[in-house]
């Protein structure tokens, strides 16, 4: 598969959390956040507010995204949209958890975050085992003390490095 890759165990670790944890988040099951992608789809003609048409509570919930606002895509912007409106009723570590994984997303280069929606169509397709198998393996590695997962990042980027340098040959 030749995709880019993203560097780095932070980012890698952010991806897995979004994609195992992101639904359960913001309150849905697996099934219904496969659902919430069939049924939140807007047809083209409806309206996408820009930044400033926002609502004051809603441009507070988003504003880690507020640069890349008139950049996201119309469908996109709906889905933070329908996020925003149910953050008030969330628990409060969620509240957390979700402004965490948005500023860690605004952080990201647009090839960061197509390397990470790409990472999570694929995810999407494996079957429930394999997926149970990937969430086994995010516990586990949320239980490793720092300086294990320090090892393992510096390991991973020898091999990255190692895998650029075959590559260029």
């Amino acid at each position: 598969m030749a995709r880019e890759r993203i560097r780095g165990p932070v980012v890698f670790a952010w991806l897995v959390a979004v994609v195992i944890a992101f639904p359960a988040v913001i309150g849905l099951s697996s099934a219904q956040a496969a659902d919430s992608k069939a049924s939140h789809v807007k047809p083209a003609s409806s309206h996408v507010p820009a930044w400033k048409q926002l609502r004051p509570d809603q441009q507070r919930v988003l504003a880690p995204l507020r640069e890349d606002w008139e950049n996201l895509e119309p469908q996109r912007r709906l889905k933070w949209i329908e996020i925003s409106n149910r953050y008030p009723k969330l628990a409060s570590d969620e509240q957390a958890r979700i402004q965490r994984r948005m500023k860690a997303w605004a952080s990201l280069t647009p090839d960061q975050r197509r390397a990470a929606r790409d990472f999570y169509r694929d995810i999407e397709k494996l079957p429930p085992e394999k997926k149970h198998e990937v969430r086994h393996k995010w516990e586990e590695y949320q239980q490793l003390p720092e300086g294990k997962k320090q090892q393992y990042a510096a390991r991973q980027k020898q091999m990255e490095d190692q895998a650029a340098a075959q590559d260029s040959h």
